[in-house]
């Protein structure tokens, strides 16, 4: 994101972290300590991190954070995106932001994929 940008979705906070790759356990240290207690990083020229207490928790973060940068990139395509008030990050954080609803949601989506695709786990 370009600096001074202006996210449209603010579903849960998210670091910006320089590192790239993690290929010594410093690396690792360094990520997670500037992720801190955030759901989300934004791995600068590699892609999306997230985490969670359970794998359906983190699963499910990634999913979401992906889709809402997918947002941001059709929202500045098509112009002045519309930014969330307060009120609105604040309600959304409430409705969506949550671990059970993480873990609800992607059980559904799972069942979704072995339901399409049953040799997925085979």
């Amino acid at each position: 994101m370009k600096a001074g940008k202006t996210p449209v979705v603010h579903r849960f906070p998210q670091a910006v972290v320089e590192r790239g790759l993690v290929l010594e356990r410093t690396e690792g240290e360094l990520i997670a300590a500037r992720l801190g207690d955030r759901r989300a990083a934004i791995l600068r020229h590699h892609g999306l991190l997230t985490v969670g207490r359970s794998v359906e928790k983190a699963a499910w973060w990634f999913i979401t954070m992906d889709r809402a940068c997918q947002m941001q990139l059709l929202a500045d395509a098509a112009g002045k995106p519309r930014i969330m008030t307060e009120e609105e990050v604040t309600l959304a954080h409430r409705q969506f932001g949550n671990a059970n609803m993480a873990r609800h949601n992607f059980n559904l989506l799972a069942d979704l994929v072995v339901e399409e695709e049953p040799d997925v786990l085979g």
